[in-house]
């Protein structure tokens, strides 16, 4: 089992189990996040999990981006030695020759423990919807 699946099947057992959890193993589809979970009563995101490298392929990133322009919640999290790296909203990358893309923004949180991964999650749900919430405002007050 790589390092990742270890990584993905370890958050899957540890996440609160009210939560709706589900990996994602697409072969069809390249770029679809590792899992989506629903939590009840907040809301979804769509989880990209990296084991020890911030590096994405373009058709993860491309995923990501596209998925962030019609509002979904998106989100990084990246297994590190010494804790995680999550990262969302939008955040900066580099096109690196190998092709791969590498995420050069600063983590939006550098977490040490499940609980604090579960709060970021969270965190990641509700920042979403209020940007939805102040967009639609934006909109309400054009159109006046």
């Amino acid at each position: 089992m790589t390092p990742e699946a270890k990584f993905r099947e370890w958050l899957k057992k540890n996440l609160d189990k009210d939560w709706f959890v589900q990996t994602i193993e697409n072969t069809t589809q390249n770029g679809i996040p590792d899992m989506n979970v629903l939590v009840p009563n907040v809301g979804e995101v769509w989880i990209e999990l990296k084991a020890y490298k911030s590096y994405l392929k373009k058709w993860q990133l491309s995923w990501i981006k596209k998925r962030q322009k019609k509002n979904g919640a998106v989100m990084v999290i990246v297994q590190k030695p010494n804790g995680y790296d999550i990262y969302y909203n939008d955040f900066l990358s580099e096109l690196l020759p190998s092709g791969h893309i590498k995420i050069k923004s600063e983590p939006t949180k550098t977490v040490q423990n499940i609980r604090e991964i579960e709060q970021q999650i969270i965190a990641c749900i509700r920042q979403n919807q209020l940007n939805i919430e102040t967009d639609n405002q934006l909109m309400t007050e054009l159109d006046e």
